[in-house]
């Protein structure tokens, strides 16, 4: 049972682990479309799109490891769930 519960929690982190890595590389490819569908959103002003539009990728990568270390899982989890109530 414990084992069936170890092996779906990491199941789940890999999976959401690849959701955000390839959410996070196809916005870095075009960084000026993702600026310009964040300013779009009207989530933050146009000057801030652009900001947003290049951390936003490499806020998602950045989880995407601390999804995979295990001692960052619990921190970088809270976080992954923050930002998809934003998005």
């Amino acid at each position: 049972m414990i084992v069936a519960l170890l092996t779906a929690n990491y199941a789940t982190r890999v999976l959401l682990a690849t959701v955000l890595c390839l959410a996070g590389m196809a916005k870095l490819i075009n960084p000026a479309y993702t600026a310009k569908t964040i300013q779009n959103f009207r989530l933050v002003s146009k000057r801030m799109s652009a900001a947003v539009g290049i951390g936003l990728p490499i806020v998602e990568i950045g989880i995407v490891l601390g999804l995979i270390i295990p001692i960052t899982v619990v921190v970088m989890s809270v976080i992954a769930v923050a930002i998809f109530s934003i998005q």
